[in-house]
């Protein structure tokens, strides 16, 4: 932060995600939920519905289980399947019972994961902002569905980051494979790309440290001061 200018950060809203998509929150002005683009159709491009957590020092898909989806449906559209909520609850209580901080971290863990909003869109949403809430990493939240968007790809991200004021896009780095700057430019937007490298820390069970797992698995085994330490870099 600090920028003169106004950084927009933009990303579909994920389950329990990892800490380098805290990391560009904390990094933005605005960060923006697509929740009107198509789910993914590739179990590998997703992640809006599961994310990994450490399960006896390995590292394991946790999944919420939706209800009957079209091909083509907006992920503002998805429905979390009956019962999954409090099944994957368990399995977290389950995996993370011998955690350092444990303890101080369950009570509000059971309050995000068991949030009565079957949306999955919603229920997503809701955990993200209640994580930064408590990490106290205070940003503006907006999404899609309030902007009246009309365009795709890049020219989404551009539209975007100009209807909420924003002067840099903050992207994440694999979009610098298809991502032209000069499109920014010529529409007076700045492309930047986040400067993420996970630290290490102490994971329950495992022999070497295993990057890329959810948010929880941090809070779990760090607890919430020194995960805010992780993400704020």
């Amino acid at each position: 932060m600090g920028n003169l200018k106004k950084v927009v950060a933009i990303h579909q809203p994920n389950y329990f995600p990892w800490l380098g998509y805290f990391n560009k929150i904390y990094n933005s002005d605005a960060y923006v939920f697509l929740n009107e683009v198509q789910f993914p159709r590739t179990s590998s491009a997703n992640v809006v519905n599961r994310s990994k957590i450490l399960c006896n020092g390995e590292a394991k898909w946790l999944t919420c289980t939706l209800e009957k989806k079209g091909s083509l449906i907006k992920i503002g559209e998805l429905e979390i399947k009956d019962g999954i909520k409090s099944a994957n609850f368990e399995k977290i209580k389950q995996y993370y019972k011998k955690s350092k901080f444990y303890k101080e971290v369950i009570d509000f863990v059971e309050e995000i994961m068991l949030f009565s909003d079957s949306n999955l869109s919603n229920y997503n949403i809701n955990a993200i902002k209640k994580i930064c809430e408590r990490l106290d990493i205070k940003r503006e939240f907006i999404r899609q569905s309030s902007l009246n968007t009309t365009t795709a790809k890049e020219d989404l991200m551009i539209e975007i980051t100009k209807k909420v004021g924003g002067e840099i896009y903050l992207s994440g780095n694999g979009a610098r494979k298809y991502q032209i700057e000069d499109n920014f430019l010529k529409q007076g937007v700045e492309l930047i790309y986040q400067e993420f490298t996970p630290k290490s820390y102490e994971q329950l069970g495992a022999k070497e440290f295993i990057a890329g797992l959810s948010v929880l698995d941090a809070l779990f085994n760090v607890g919430f001061e020194a995960t805010k330490e992780l993400i704020a870099q």
